[in-house]
């Protein structure tokens, strides 16, 4: 299944930490809002999410299965910008707005990173 992958535009939804993985879908019960599921990684976890893919897979799945979590929000549409979709299956996001998204993962590493090695997931897909 692809997904839509979002980052907030400059200055909107500050509860979000930069270089998170947001994956979002409209909701057809309230159409001026955006569901969003995100992983920021807080915790540091180096050993299971090493790249923005992984970061989005753990979005995803929680996304999809609807498992309860305080990463998750009701979204502005004018708040997101959409980059790219992820597809679920094999863990690989395709960038669509790529300056964007290097400015978002910039924002998180201090630099701008490789997006081949980021957009590649370090785990097989479930």
């Amino acid at each position: 299944m692809r997904l839509n992958v979002y980052v907030p535009k400059p200055d909107r939804l500050p509860q979000i930490q930069p270089g998170a993985g947001i994956i979002g879908t409209d909701r057809h019960d309230n159409p001026t809002r955006i569901l969003v599921d995100y992983e920021d990684n807080r915790s540091g976890a180096v050993n299971i999410i090493r790249t923005y893919a992984d970061r989005l897979a753990h979005a995803a799945d929680r996304h999809l299965s609807g498992y309860p979590t305080s990463n998750r929000l009701l979204a502005d549409p004018d708040d997101l910008l959409l980059v790219g979709t992820f597809d679920s299956h094999t863990g690989v996001v395709q960038p669509s707005n790529s300056e964007a998204l290097e400015a978002w993962l910039a924002d998180e590493h201090g630099a701008i990173p490789d997006l081949q090695t980021q957009t590649r997931p370090t785990f097989p897909p479930p």
